[in-house]
């Protein structure tokens, strides 16, 4: 008996669209991170229209070094908006 359990492959992990433009310095300092996290609570078909939106903020803002901050909150309050649905289905479901 060899190996009596099969073993499956890892979970793929869920796509996430991201914006072309975001800060990113080196590794240590990016937003990359911070932006995945958020972009991993809007729904899948809401992603690209959120990610071409955060991009048109940060690229405007560019002239004015405004643009990484409007975009940046841009994409926390629709997030948060997001995450906030989604307790409720919780909540809802429990």
């Amino acid at each position: 008996m060899r190996n009596q359990y099969r073993r499956y492959p890892p979970k793929p992990e869920p796509v996430v669209v991201m914006p072309k433009f975001y800060h990113y310095r080196n590794r240590q300092e990016s937003d990359k991170d911070w932006i995945m996290k958020r972009m991993a609570v809007i729904p899948t078909e809401k992603q690209a229209e959120v990610a071409e939106e955060y991009d048109r903020r940060y690229m405007i803002g560019k002239q004015s070094q405004n643009g990484r901050k409007a975009a940046n909150s841009y994409l926390q309050a629709v997030a948060a908006e997001y995450r906030e649905i989604l307790r409720q289905r919780q909540q809802d479901a429990a």
